[in-house]
This record gives C-alpha cells, sequence and structure tokens, in this order.
C-alpha cells in the first residue's frame, strides 16, 4: 500500500492544495478528499484514468469542493463505474444536481476494507476519519485527536490535521502531543497554512510526530 501526499493545506491558505490523498493498494486507486483545486492536479498527474474510489472525510468546501467533477470526469467521459463512502455524499449530489448518479455510483462492497471513526468537527456536519485497509488513518478535519484510538495503534501511518491554537475545530497540537511516543512517530500532521509550515514542522520535531505532510510526498506502508 502507498500514500501519496496530493495536498496538505488549509482551506484559507492563499497558495498550494487542499488536504488530499492518493492511495495505490493492488489493483484499487483511491482519493480520500478532493478540495475544490485538488481535481485539476489530479487530472495533471495522470490520475483520473486510474481512480476508481473517492472517499470524503465531510462535506466542507476545502474537502469536498471538486468531487463532484471528479465523479462527472470519471462516470460521463471515461464511461467508468466508481465507489464512493465515507461521509454522505447525498446532500452534496442533490446540491450539484447529480442526483442522477445514483444508479452509476457504488456504495457497496467496496473491494477494500474501510471503517469511518464520527468526529466533532463542522456543526450539524456529519464528519468522518478515515480507516483504510487497517494501514491508512486519515482524520479529514476533527476537533479531538484521535491518537488514543485502537484505529491509531493498528495503523502503518496516521495522517492527522493539527490546529496551532485551541479553540479552533481542529486537534489543537498539544493536545495530539499527549500521544504515546509510538503513535506520534508513524503521525503526519496536515492542514496548514504554507507560511506556517517551519514553526509547526520545528513543533513536529519536538515533540516527536514523523513530520508534517507536503504535497508530492509518498510512503510505503508494509
Amino acid at each position: 500500500m502507498e500514500v501519496e501526499i496530493i495536498g496538505a493545506n488549509s482551506a484559507f491558505a492563499a497558495e498550494g492544495l487542499n488536504s488530499s490523498l492518493f492511495i495505490r493498494h493492488l489493483d484499487q486507486f483511491i482519493v480520500a478528499d478532493c478540495g475544490y483545486n485538488i481535481y485539476p492536479r489530479l487530472k495533471e498527474l495522470g490520475f483520473t484514468s486510474t481512480i476508481n474510489a473517492v472517499l470524503l472525510s465531510h462535506l466542507h468546501q476545502d474537502h469536498c469542493g471538486s468531487a463532484v467533477t471528479l465523479l462527472e470526469d470519471i462516470l460521463l467521459n471515461q464511461k467508468r463505474q466508481v465507489y464512493i463512502g465515507g461521509t454522505d455524499w447525498q446532500p452534496l449530489l442533490k446540491a450539484c444536481e447529480e442526483s442522477g448518479f445514483a444508479d452509476l455510483l457504488m456504495t457497496e462492497n467496496l473491494p477494500f476494507e474501510l471503517e469511518t471513526i464520527k468526529v466533532p468537527h463542522g456543526k450539524g456536519m456529519d464528519c468522518r476519519a478515515l480507516f483504510i485497509n487497517r494501514r491508512l488513518l486519515y482524520s479529514g478535519d476533527s476537533a479531538i485527536s484521535l491518537l488514543d484510538t485502537p484505529q491509531a495503534a493498528a495503523a502503518a501511518l496516521i495522517v492527522h490535521d493539527a490546529g496551532m491554537k485551541s479553540g479552533i475545530p481542529h486537534a489543537y497540537i498539544q493536545d495530539l502531543a499527549k500521544a504515546r511516543p509510538e503513535i506520534k512517530a508513524k503521525t503526519l500532521l496536515i492542514h496548514y497554512l504554507p507560511q506556517n509550515y517551519r514553526q509547526l514542522a520545528a513543533m513536529a520535531k519536538d515533540y516527536g510526530f514523523k513530520g508534517v505532510a507536503r504535497a508530492g510526498d509518498i510512503y510505503s506502508l508494509a
């Protein structure tokens, strides 16, 4: 299993790409989150012709904003079916007037293992962390740390959003830092403003995290 960081930046970053992962597992090619500026990058990388599953953690635009465009490309241009999962897609498809996709999208019997974990983030919004093939734990956006969960203990790699101050709907880095050393050693921090990268990277090193996610980084999971 291989995980490539497509984007690592937060919603209000003036540059760079939203948080998004591309996962290769055997013959499966999975996108986890597809924010408003992610689809063009996937197209540029040549990944859109291989993707057979799109997972969303929640329906904030920096996580789902170009997901429907990706589906349209796969379903209408490439004439292929695609699996979807994670949070409930129906509000997004309805808002985009794509409810007709229902007969083309596959939501059951995923060809890989997916567990979703309900997390607090957006008020009244269904937000889900994604635990894929019991190897990758991706928080999406979570106001609480997931580093003390059984899924974190089992994962080979954790990609977790990190807030640099308390009182915001992202896990506070100092709360994440309370995790056991062996958990932090396999945790990448994500969802930051580019101008904060150096500060966050220094904090990650001091606290014993694996590091800070950056677009283009690739991680191989045994």
